[in-house]
């Protein structure tokens, strides 16, 4: 997409944010270690969509499905929105908006038996979405992805617990 003088152009992006309870933790895949763009890194699924051709829901429950083999179903609003991320990597060359936004996605089926993984990632966790869990990772979990993170955490699970007058 162009901007105004036809100088920057906008890449959409969106990740889901799967939490499975008997999991205990949210889905993260790395990126082969052998990619292009940002090898080694963690992240949610998802991936870049072409503006106005499909609906955020729809494309990320397509990406899961491609990168993991689970079947998922967006919720709305959106759980967290960054534009061009704090050290972004040049993939995209000239002037870009980098748009990513994470919505929260809960599986179509009851239960996840197995994640198959695309040729884009080799590895996955099931991760608590606390401070604690993540610190381990260092860098290799992008600020962007951290925060998503943390907003999901203290919204669906600190404090319905505070909430409920549970310990925490």
């Amino acid at each position: 997409m162009e901007g105004e003088g036809g100088s920057t152009r906008t890449v959409l992006a969106v990740r889901g944010l799967l939490y499975q309870l008997s999991m205990n933790g949210v889905l993260i895949l790395r990126r082969h270690s052998k990619a292009n763009f940002s090898p080694c890194m963690w992240e949610l699924p998802g991936g870049k969509i072409e503006a106005n051709s499909i609906s955020m829901g729809t494309a990320v429950a397509t990406e899961y499905a491609q990168e993991t083999g689970i079947a998922v179903v967006a919720t709305q609003p959106p759980l967290y929105v960054w534009d061009k991320p704090a050290g972004l990597p040049p993939k995209y060359p000239g002037n870009v908006r980098y748009q990513c936004t994470v919505l929260r996605v809960h599986l179509v089926y009851p239960e996840v038996r197995e994640v198959r993984l695309s040729e884009e990632h080799d590895d996955y966790r099931w991760i608590q979405p606390t401070p604690e869990a993540i610190t381990p990772y260092g860098d290799y979990i992008p600020k962007e992805t951290r925060d998503a993170l943390e907003i999901f955490y203290q919204h669906y699970i600190l404090f319905p617990r505070l909430l409920r007058g549970e310990q925490v």
